[in-house]
């Protein structure tokens, strides 16, 4: 449910020729902003995985919402070109 969710997030924001015209966009970067925390304590950095326990393709599916995190310029994402993601 929550990749549906951030799937959803991320289709939304990071299509151009929409994004402009969204008026639920403003909604949607908060929504994203706030996983962005939950989604980095399931990295590891010596690894550069996502997920515990043994590799699993799915729990690599993190990277998309925290893409449109690193490129999405918004006033109230202050992840935006962070060097942390």
């Amino acid at each position: 449910m929550r990749f549906l969710l951030l799937s959803s997030i991320v289709l939304c924001i990071s299509i151009p020729g929409w994004s402009a015209d969204l008026i639920y966009k403003e909604d949607m970067v908060g929504l994203l902003v706030k996983e962005v925390p939950k989604i980095l304590e399931n990295y590891d950095s010596k690894t550069g995985r996502f997920g515990t326990g043994i590799w699993i393709c799915r729990d690599q599916h993190d990277i998309y919402p925290l893409a449109v995190a690193y490129s999405t310029k918004h006033e109230d994402n202050p992840y935006f070109k962070d060097p942390q993601i």
